[in-house]
């Protein structure tokens, strides 16, 4: 019968330690809701609601049983105008209360509860049955809390009912989900608190009440999270807290000396508050994660934006001075076709550098797409090779180009991108080349095809060679050589070459003794 009793309290003791879990996990997702601040003080009274109602009816002192009953009752009010209220404010995050509310509702709850404690509600004890209260003698205000419980869960399911007839799509469902949590409540504590008792005689259940409160909780706070986001990181850390509460407390109510009672349910309340506290902080990092997300989101927004205008400005602009030298605009003179081809180039830059940080900004976000088709490498090495033959020509660098002997360098790939890829490589050893050789090589293996590019420029120190290839990474001495060096042209190499289920890397013996970036892409899905 001892363990019967101590297993009737586990199960009490969990649900209303999963109720308190559930009233602040809502509670934090959102602080500024009076939804959730609704839901949370429902739920601290319906915790303080479930143990008093046990105790009173288990513990054997009498005038302690009896001042329990009287909390319950207190608490009672409290219960079903929160109940009540939590209708007429779901879901929305503020509210204004009517004045009838505030100076009319809220007293003759305040009133009622504190009647409730005085002898006008119970008199006294009116029968004992070994050492238990098994009978009360009500007074004369007992109608007076029976109608104003009656009334506000009365109300609240009107209110439920009537949104529920009212609203549409995601809110009707919400609605829905809740009153599913209420008809089952309702049905447990109908059966077990009033048919069993009444129609039976066992009245064994009545103090496992807050069991049967607890599906409303559930599908209360299955309504407020499912539609909004629910960090899985909160959702471990509220198991976990409520898991290590119901081992404190298991300690406890096996325990039989007073210390280790005493002790045991230190640690238990303990591990509750201070649980609770760390969901608040887990709350508070996934908010302020959210933020930055969000704030993230908004300047990656503005950043495509503002390039993707000044992209279009550079373009016009080329077009204007490519004209000029074509003769769209009639004859003109060599000192204005320098400068029209001096404005070609550094426009074509502008437009490359802009185009640049879009490619980069689109990776980051995963939207950089990937046309691919059977192409072929040497036509691709080749134009890329042509393309930047005059800029290293005109810094009088030796510039050779050296492609294998097979006949076979295809491959399953997006022509465009593998074309920037490759032609950014080449680009880069010529600008960090002040004299000597750019040497590109393509050659192909047993199980890849292998480009490289190897120069008599800067070099590269150890230490750099690990961020070469990240979001904004540089060499140390890349902008001596480089001033409009955007940091994101090898980060989009390496996207481009692994998104082709290849790899890309850099072999230097160090600053001033050049280097060779090497691709490797496979032929086999060709």
């Amino acid at each position: 019968m001892e363990i019967l009793e101590n297993l009737d309290l586990l199960s009490v003791s969990i649900t209303t330690a999963a109720t308190l879990v559930l009233g602040f996990t809502i509670y934090f997702s959102n602080t500024k809701s009076v939804t959730n601040f609704t839901f949370l003080i429902f739920a601290v009274i319906t915790a303080m609601w479930s143990m008093a109602n046990y105790f009173h009816h288990t513990i054997n002192s009498v005038p302690i049983a009896f001042a329990l009953i009287k909390f319950v009752i207190f608490l009672g009010v409290w219960h079903a105008f929160t109940f009540f209220q939590l209708f007429f404010v779901f879901p929305k995050e503020n509210v204004t209360f009517p004045k009838n509310y505030k100076y009319l509702i809220i007293p003759i709850v305040s009133v009622a509860s504190i009647i409730n404690l005085t002898p006008l509600v119970f008199k006294g004890v009116a029968e004992v049955i070994d050492g238990r209260i098994s009978k009360i003698e009500n007074g004369p205000a007992i109608a007076l809390f029976g109608l104003l419980i009656v009334s506000f869960i009365v109300s609240g399911v009107f209110l439920l009912i009537k949104r529920i007839i009212t609203s549409q799509g995601r809110l009707k469902k919400q609605f829905q989900t809740i009153l599913y949590g209420v008809i089952l409540t309702f049905i447990l504590i109908l059966t077990f608190n009033f048919i069993l008792p009444a129609f039976f005689n066992n009245p064994s259940f009545i103090p496992l009440s807050s069991i049967f409160i607890f599906p409303f909780i559930v599908f209360t706070s299955y309504s407020i999270l499912k539609h909004k986001f629910f960090n899985i990181k909160v959702a471990g850390i509220s198991l976990l807290v409520f898991a290590l509460s119901i081992v404190a407390f298991g300690e406890v109510i096996f325990a039989r000396e007073l210390f280790l009672i005493v002790y045991r349910s230190s640690v238990f309340v303990l591990i509750l508050i201070f649980g609770i506290l760390l969901i608040k902080g887990v709350m508070r990092e996934v908010s302020l994660r959210e933020q930055l997300q969000e704030a993230n989101k908004a300047q990656e927004n503005l950043i495509n934006f503002i390039t993707h205008q000044i992209k279009g400005f550079l373009t016009k602009s080329r077009n204007i001075f490519a004209e000029m030298m074509e003769g769209t605009f009639g004859p003109i003179s060599g000192d204005i076709k320098n400068i029209a081809e001096q404005g070609l180039k550094i426009n074509t830059d502008g437009v490359n550098t802009v185009q640049t940080i879009l490619n980069a900004a689109n990776i980051r976000t995963g939207k950089l797409s990937y046309n691919m088709a059977p192409i072929d490498l040497r036509d691709i090495i080749q134009k890329s090779f042509e393309k930047n033959r005059k800029s290293a020509e005109s810094k009088g660098l030796d510039f050779v180009l050296n492609i294998g002997e097979s006949s076979e360098y295809k491959i399953k790939g997006d022509e465009n991108q593998l074309s920037e890829a490759f032609s950014n490589l080449i680009d880069n050893s010529i600008k960090y080349t002040p004299r000597g050789q750019v040497k590109v090589s393509l050659v192909k293996s047993d199980s890849a095809i292998k480009f490289s590019i190897k120069d008599t420029g800067i070099g590269i120190a150890p230490e750099d060679k690990s961020k070469l290839f990240t979001e904004g990474g540089r060499a140390k001495n890349a902008l001596e050589v480089n001033v409009d060096s955007t940091g994101f042209g090898l980060y989009i190499v390496k996207n481009i070459i692994e998104a082709h289920n290849g790899r890309v890397w850099v072999e230097s013996e160090g600053e001033g003794k050049g280097s060779e970036f090497i691709a490797e892409l496979p032929y086999k899905d060709s």
